[in-house]
């Protein structure tokens, strides 16, 4: 019987600080299935998350997020619900 690892990789838009001063929703959700017996990743996907509260006309991303992650403010406000990409 195979064994498999899922994987989870979440971003947010804040600005990296101490914990509970600059909490913000997530934009950035990954997952990776890993077949642990032959080593090898089965299944991998990225979404970019719109943010509940996000306005068009406010910036979403916090500076540190556009340049580690190279997201753009264009992506983010067109990315789908999180919602929809828990479902998919």
């Amino acid at each position: 019987m195979a064994k498999y690892l899922v994987a989870i990789y979440t971003v947010t838009a804040g600005l990296h600080e101490e914990l509970g001063c600059d909490e913000q929703e997530i934009v950035l959700f990954s997952w990776v299935v890993v077949d642990l017996t032959n080593t090898k990743v089965v299944a991998a996907q990225t979404h970019i998350v719109k943010p509940r509260g996000c306005d068009v006309n406010e910036n979403a991303l916090s500076d540190g997020c556009k340049t580690e992650l190279g997201l753009s403010e264009e992506q983010v406000k067109t990315g789908q619900p999180l919602e929809q990409v828990i479902e998919q």
